[in-house]
Parts: structure tokens; C-alpha cells; sequence
């Protein structure tokens, strides 16, 4: 899956994870291998998350039920937990620095095709 910003059709991430399981809502990247590239991890039914246990900082892109982001986490240091992300219905997580050099921003659109 990929996933593409509605408006310009700009391709944000060619590799969309998405953590189905129990244990991979649960444990998102603390287990496997870090995040490459524009890979991502997208868990639903997340409002707020953590990355106690991390060893890297990622970006945390909250979104909507229509795929608009209503909050961007820039550099989510290792062992911080964000606060509950009112209207979140899902969270996409980037290695550190896609966010920026994908310029995404609050009220943008996100597609996964």
C-alpha cells in the first residue's frame, strides 16, 4: 500500500505497514527493524502513543476519520508519550524528519491506496 496527499497526488510513503494485529498495535516498532526511508506504520483506533523502549525518534502524523491530520509529532524522542490527540482516529509513524521533508501539515488529507 502507499500513501498519497489528497490535492497534488504527492506520494508520502511507498510502504504503508499497517499493524492489524493485537501485538502489533501494541508494540508498533518497538519490535522489528527501524523504519527506512519513507516506510511507515500506520495503527488505527490510536489517539495518543509512546516510545518508551525506542532507541530512535520518529515523526507521529494523527489523523481523522477521513485521512486529515489534526496533529504532526516532529522528532518523538525516545521514552515520551504523547497526549491524547482529540478527533485521532489513527496515527502514521515516520522515521524522524519524513514529516518535513514531505512537508506535511495540519488539515492536509491522506489517502492510502
Amino acid at each position: 500500500m502507499k500513501l498519497v496527499r489528497q490535492g497534488d497526488g504527492k506520494v508520502i510513503s511507498k510502504n504503508v505497514v499497517l499493524a492489524g494485529s493485537w501485538f502489533k498495535k501494541t508494540f508498533g516498532l518497538l519490535v522489528g527493524p527501524a523504519l527506512v526511508g519513507d516506510e511507515c506504520l500506520m495503527i488505527t483506533g490510536c489517539r495518543s502513543i509512546h516510545t518508551l523502549g525506542m532507541s530512535y525518534s520518529i515523526d507521529a502524523v494523527f489523523i481523522d476519520t477521513q485521512g486529515r491530520i489534526v496533529k504532526i509529532y516532529r522528532g518523538l524522542k525516545p521514552c515520551r508519550v504523547t497526549g491524547f490527540v482529540s478527533g485521532a482516529e489513527a496515527v502514521i509513524e515516520f522515521k524522524a524528519g519524513v514529516a518535513g521533508s514531505k512537508q506535511l501539515a495540519s488539515n492536509q488529507v491522506l489517502n492510502i491506496q
